[in-house]
């Protein structure tokens, strides 16, 4: 499955999945025992490298100058691809009623959450075409 991210989505998605990491690790082990857990959690970080090469290999000058219409393709699997959109289903929610529970949702989260979305709405038209 081809998910064609931006930079920013990418940025915004490794972000949240490397914040994540320890979290996600608790929850797969006390959901599916330690040794799915540990082959989930591979999966997991796998996906996790591939957005780390894509965001790692920019330069300071290529920073500076990215667009929103720079985009990748990166080409998943079907449990590596389901594996990104239950995190993000689950972890979107989440963060929201986090950051409304701490108060008023400033614009630089309200941004982040706004990219999730988008990256959200971008993974389903993906599960629309493999349908």
């Amino acid at each position: 499955m081809i998910l064609t991210l931006n930079k920013v989505e990418t940025s915004v998605l490794l972000l949240h999945m490397a914040t994540m990491r320890n979290s996600v690790k608790k929850g797969f082990k006390k959901a599916y025992g330690s040794k799915e857990g540990k082959e989930l959690l591979k999966r997991f970080d796998e996906v996790k490298e591939q957005l780390e090469k894509e965001i790692g290999a920019l330069t300071q000058e290529e920073v500076e100058k990215v667009s929103l219409e720079d985009r990748t393709d990166f080409h998943f699997n079907v449990n590596e691809f389901d594996m990104i959109y239950t995190f993000v289903m689950w972890y979107k929610p989440e963060l929201q009623k986090l950051l409304k529970a701490a108060g008023k949702i400033k614009e630089e989260d309200q941004e982040q959450l706004n990219t999730l979305q988008g990256v959200i709405d971008q993974m389903e038209e993906v599960k629309l075409q493999y349908a």
